[in-house]
């Protein structure tokens, strides 16, 4: 029968389904309606909304016609749902709309079991009896269980995600990197809540020793998960220690010299998973750089075994300008970041970065030969919602940026908290032992409460060890 198109609207689930129509979407269709006219009715139900045919329907209402060849079909409400599916099994859809389609039947057939009847009075059989609902699922939808499962899991944990598949990223890609990343976040809360709730009742958290750390037999062999140190200066500051102090040597490679002497006892306390962080400021000699931190990462590589991870370089932002007319002003410092061996702890989630951009997938850059010609498709990967890895490049403002807090101090050399906590925080565990061999105001001390680590200090100067007791001292109150 003949009815007005004005008179008919899509059934509510539908919509919910498969989304509004657009013009741009059945433009085919407009064009083959206009041609041939609509070879096969839609189907309604008896308040005039569309059961089967919504693509038509909406094509007809584009190209402008009044009246459109319907035919009625009467059905339980409770199962529209099933017959909505049914009639559009051979729709082309996207992910979205087969995940909406699950959904749907999910719920249905979830108010089924509840009501204790068989969830389809069409088919004489419960469908349910002893199978799981996403089986059932599945096969009214003519689909792969694990397609199904998987969409779902994507779903729950990531559903801005479900837009993208098939477009921008498989689904199956789409599922494992989702996987691993909440496998990865199971650890990482487990390793921050332990953090957070660390007691110690045992007494003090730390210990300084008043003496040269060329000699640390206060800890045994491998015992220390993290060092982070930075060594003095050469030949650049009074520190007000020992007359023979690190530092005041007048040759370098005799303050390097000394250095290994203090870098060896760190290879021998440094567990085989722990990680050294090496900060070393450099130096000009009768005006030429003396690049003493790579002389002294090279000599460790090569006389004591240390393996070199990164130099890592920090950009110390908030510098005072030099007075300078024949060089670039000096605004970094090395950072030397050395294991024992490649089977080291770095708990790379504890340091992400936070993107700028909101979309969930980065796809990598396209490569091309030669001749300009593309190499292959580049794939969409899932971006880590803790944010992306850090590059070696880390800025940091070279003292506390105001307000001081209590536990900040004004000292010339000041080694800012924030820094070493992200050293340390990539390389322990709550509980994991922390070194600075060079402690000062054990501001590396600071940084170890915070991650819930013990600290181990050595410091010659007795004013920085009267400091170091009074800041670490407040932490435990």
């Amino acid at each position: 029968m003949q009815i007005p198109i004005a008179s008919i609207q899509p059934h509510p689930l539908n919509e919910s389904i498969y989304g509004e129509i657009t013009e741009e979407e059945v433009s085919d269709l407009i064009q083959s309606i206009e041609d041939v006219g609509l070879l096969e009715p839609i189907v309604i139900n008896s308040r005039n909304q569309c059961i089967s045919g919504h693509r038509r329907l909406q094509a007809c209402r584009f190209s402008g016609m009044d009246a459109i060849e319907c035919t009625v079909k009467e059905f339980s409400e409770d199962d529209a749902v099933l017959f909505i599916i049914e009639w559009n099994r051979q729709r082309r859809k996207t992910y979205r709309q087969l995940l909406n389609e699950a959904k749907s039947l999910m719920t249905y057939y979830g108010k089924k079991r509840k009501r204790g009847r068989p969830a389809l009075q069409l088919n004489r059989t419960d469908e349910l009896k002893h199978r799981k609902t996403t089986d059932v699922v599945a096969e009214k939808l003519d689909a792969n269980r694990n397609t199904i499962y998987r969409l779902l899991f994507i779903d729950k944990h990531f559903p801005d995600l479900i837009d993208d598949l098939g477009t921008k990223i498989t689904l199956n890609q789409a599922y494992i990197q989702v996987k691993t990343f909440l496998n990865r976040k199971t650890i990482q809360s487990s390793r921050n809540g332990s953090r957070k709730n660390l007691n110690r009742d045992e007494g003090a958290s730390y210990a300084i020793y008043n003496k040269s750390s060329k000699s640390m037999d206060e800890l045994d062999d491998g015992i220390v998960q993290c060092i982070v140190t930075s060594p003095p200066y050469w030949q650049q500051r009074d520190y007000g220690g020992l007359k023979d102090e690190i530092g005041r040597e007048d040759d370098v490679d005799d303050y390097l010299d000394n250095l290994l002497e203090v870098t060896a006892e760190c290879h021998r306390i440094l567990s085989p998973k722990g990680c050294m962080f090496l900060v070393m400021g450099d130096k000009f000699h009768k005006g030429c750089l003396k690049l003493v931190g790579h002389r002294l990462a090279i000599r460790m590589m090569d006389e004591q075994g240390w393996v070199l991870r990164n130099d890592l370089i920090w950009n110390k932002m908030n510098l005072k300008p030099e007075n300078l007319n024949n060089r670039y002003s000096v605004g970094h410092e090395d950072v030397f970041f050395l294991v024992k061996s490649k089977r080291y702890q770095f708990n790379i989630d504890d340091i992400r970065i936070p993107y700028r951009e909101k979309d969930l997938l980065s796809r990598a850059p396209k490569h091309h030969r030669l001749n300009g010609t593309s190499i292959g498709i580049q794939t969409a990967t899932l971006k880590n919602p803790l944010g992306k890895v850090p590059v070696d490049v880390i800025d940091f403002p070279r003292n506390e940026p105001p307000p001081y807090t209590e536990t900040s101090v004004k000292h010339e050399a000041s080694f800012p908290v924030g820094l070493i906590e992200r050293f340390i925080r990539a390389s322990t565990n709550p509980g994991d032992v922390v070194v600075d061999p060079f402690a000062g105001s054990s501001s590396t001390g600071i940084a170890a409460a915070e991650s819930a680590c013990y600290f181990v200090g050595y410091e010659t100067n007795r004013k920085f060890i009267r400091l170091s007791n009074e800041r670490l001292s407040r932490l435990e109150k």
